[in-house]
């Protein structure tokens, strides 16, 4: 009577390991998409003489004549999400190699919380751009210009999602792989061991 009990349990979780590896997959891609969102301009002003654009880094894009305006750039947090995204990276590559598997549920948890801490970054440029831009403006309109007139929203919003859906994802294959590494070699053999040992 106890051997049907535990069949149904072992089952459901040998039923996952496909989806376990499509949510690694999944983690990569994030991973992937929050480090190229956060190479993409921030902050971008445009004058007659030609553009200068920021990324999420602090690199600026010169396009035009503007070769001479600016030799400063913002502080660049967004080295903060790149560290994020190489953390999560590496947490789900651990998994599919053997020998790390082991530490895999720790590395996520980690990018867990590095990622959710990292919302913090793309949310205070959201706030208060001026956080971002520093007195670099000042260089254009000698603090006349408004940062938020000049923030790419989209870009910045859509990296405050990736981080959030990244926190969350890691969070969810850290509960599920727990159970992972034993069940996935002896689970099935065992089920069919302990009816015949009765």
């Amino acid at each position: 009577m106890a051997d049907p009990a535990k069949k149904p349990a072992k089952n459901t979780t040998n039923e996952s390991p496909v989806n376990r590896r499509l949510y690694v997959y999944a983690i990569v891609m994030l991973a992937l998409t929050v480090a190229a969102v956060a190479a993409l301009p921030w902050i971008s002003v445009r004058s007659g003489f030609g553009g200068v654009s920021w990324n999420g880094f602090g690199s600026q894009n010169i396009s035009g004549s503007a070769e001479d305006t600016l030799d400063a750039s913002p502080g660049g947090p967004g080295w903060l999400l790149l560290v994020t995204a190489i953390v999560a990276f590496l947490a789900a590559v651990s998994y599919l190699v053997p020998a790390t598997r082991g530490y895999t549920r720790s590395l996520l948890w980690v990018a867990a919380i590095c990622a959710l801490g990292t919302t913090a970054v793309p949310i205070a440029v959201l706030v208060s751009p001026d956080w971002y831009t520093g007195d670099l403006l000042d260089q254009f309109g000698g603090g006349m210009l408004n940062a938020r007139d000049y923030l790419y929203t989209p870009v910045v919003v859509v990296e405050v999602l990736l981080l959030l859906g990244l926190a969350a994802l890691c969070w969810f294959a850290a509960t599920t792989l727990s159970d992972d590494d034993p069940s996935e070699d002896s689970s099935p053999a065992d089920d069919r061991v302990s009816p015949a040992d009765d």
